[in-house]
């Protein structure tokens, strides 16, 4: 008889523990889900701008055949290459191909 009501007091506690529990384990849902959905924060070290690294003034590139003569020349007024998304930007570009 003792053990039946201990058995049956615990499970009193647990049941009148429940909804506090439950509330808990909701908030740490909501938490982690708020935590998942958010945007990285944005990072202060430079890397997100857009500068360039080298440039080179009036420019000419030849690429020559197997006989040394000019394939193709690439020419610009300016080229700008840019460290972060590694492209390069020409101003006033010439292409010749032979």
């Amino acid at each position: 008889m003792a053990r039946e009501v201990r058995s049956r007091t615990i499970l009193d506690r647990v049941t009148s523990w429940s909804p506090v529990l439950l509330l808990g384990a909701l908030a740490a849902l909501t938490y982690w889900l708020d935590s998942q959905v958010q945007p990285p924060a944005p990072r202060r070290d430079g890397s997100g701008r857009h500068d360039p690294d080298i440039y080179i003034e009036r420019f000419r590139a030849v690429e020559l055949d197997a006989k040394g003569a000019a394939k193709q020349i690439v020419a610009g007024k300016r080229a700008l290459h840019f460290g972060d998304d590694q492209t390069t930007e020409i101003v006033e570009p010439m292409l010749a191909q032979t």
